[in-house]
């Protein structure tokens, strides 16, 4: 099950954005951690986690209607997780960072051409 930090933050994430879509939101990147309990709330769909089974349908539908192309979802696992114990979906069809040991080029990825276009932002709340 969901630790309860992880799923009030999911529950934050999906207030912020818009229902039932993630097309209109103004997030240029979105980095998704796919801790152990995170990958294991959405092989099982377990019901009790809602929020985060409705983030990683969003996503999946995004990753799909743009015929399997990934622009803004970024996936990071832990060392010890194996990108095979990903979801099947988008996070399996996609370049995956491993934390700690990609986080300079998840960072370059993330803040690339920030100054140039100016659309990428870090939000803070």
């Amino acid at each position: 099950m969901i630790a309860a930090n992880e799923q009030r933050a999911s529950l934050w994430l999906c207030a912020r954005w818009n229902p039932g879509t993630l097309h209109n939101t103004r997030a240029y990147q979105i980095v998704v951690s796919f801790t152990p309990t995170h990958i294991e709330a959405v092989k099982s769909r377990n019901p009790a986690c809602r929020s985060v089974l409705y983030m990683h349908d969003l996503m999946s539908q995004e990753f799909f209607t743009l015929n399997s192309t990934n622009k803004r979802f970024r996936p990071v696992i832990f060392n010890d997780t194996q990108p095979s114990d990903l979801p099947v979906g988008w996070p399996r069809s996609t370049l995956v960072y491993h934390f700690p040991t990609n986080m300079g080029a998840l960072c370059a990825k993330i803040f690339k051409g920030s100054d140039l276009d100016n659309k990428s932002k870090m939000v803070t709340t």
